[in-house]
């Protein structure tokens, strides 16, 4: 008569608790790379409306009739005397920089308008626009 020994079946005690600690390890690696995730998740709101905010003061600037006015009204974006085209609950959580200066290229003057708008909350995510407007 000879003796069968049935292949062992199921996990040791030992090989359950590897297990666990293994899944333990993974599962905090998770974790920490999802909070770190989550707590840069306002990077891109604030991103979408600096760029809001300086289109907007680009636009404006444009799109007033002569150099000269270009150039009397940047500094009051800058300083925050005039208004943002954003709510005011808002505005005061960025600040705005805006720039003239005067670019010849082929015997026509532009004038080269740098809009930077910075969120307070997170100052690497500044966004700049530059444009460029000639009197015609």
């Amino acid at each position: 008569m000879s003796r069968y020994i049935r292949p062992q079946r199921g996990m040791s005690l030992i090989e359950l608790v590897i297990t666990i600690v293994v899944l333990g390890i993974v599962l905090t690696a998770l974790y920490s790379a999802q909070a770190s995730i989550v707590g840069r998740s306002a990077d891109p709101l604030l991103t979408q409306q600096s760029l809001y905010i300086a289109d907007g003061v680009l636009e404006t600037l444009q799109a007033l009739p002569a150099i000269a006015d270009i150039r009397s009204e940047a500094p009051k974006y800058s300083d925050n005397t005039q208004s943002l085209p954003l709510p005011v609950s808002l505005a005061d959580r960025y600040k705005v920089e805006v720039g003239t200066e005067s670019v010849t290229l082929s015997d026509e003057t532009l004038e080269k308008v740098t809009v930077t708008v910075t969120p307070t909350a997170q100052p690497r995510a500044a966004v700049t626009l530059i444009g460029y407007r000639a009197d015609y």
